[in-house]
């Protein structure tokens, strides 16, 4: 049985490892899994957006390889189990971070993975049963130097 996702202290490893143990053989709680692979459904409402991160060689490169380190989401301060998930698809990974006063978890599923040119895209979405509320994040890169 689930703990949920609101904890007063910060869990260990051992219960985020049970957690995601727990959750990778969940079904995902709604019906528009990989979505925003193709078209999406008409009552979703994306928002696109995207950035120059620089110019010359190698900025695209280190670019990517953030995405698939998962730079972003541990900048706004989000732990993983596993520590690194490998971009896969099917890979269920955990994550953690600090709202006060409490820390939340999540349990994600990377259902689908674009790998072109080097750029990497990849759609680890929500909700598990852990989570129980729609999340949805979608990271690509597709020209050199600017990563949307």
């Amino acid at each position: 049985m689930s703990h949920g996702p609101f904890w007063i202290r910060r869990p260990g490893p051992a219960r985020l490892a049970r957690l995601l143990q727990e959750q990778s053989t969940e079904q995902l709680t709604y019906s528009e899994v990989g979505a925003t692979a193709g078209e999406l459904p008409s009552d979703y409402h994306p928002v696109r957006a995207s950035i120059t991160v620089g110019r010359g060689g190698g900025v695209f490169e280190r670019a990517s390889e953030a995405l698939r380190a998962w730079a972003p989401q541990r900048a706004a301060g989000f732990d993983f189990v596993p520590v690194r998930p490998p971009l896969e698809v099917g890979q269920s990974l955990v994550l953690a971070f600090r709202s006060f006063p409490f820390f939340v978890t999540g349990a994600a599923r990377v259902v689908y993975v674009v790998d072109r040119r080097g750029s990497v895209s990849a759609s680890p979405t929500g909700p598990s049963p852990a989570t129980r509320s729609p999340a949805r994040r979608r990271s690509s890169s597709s020209a050199p130097a600017t990563v949307k």
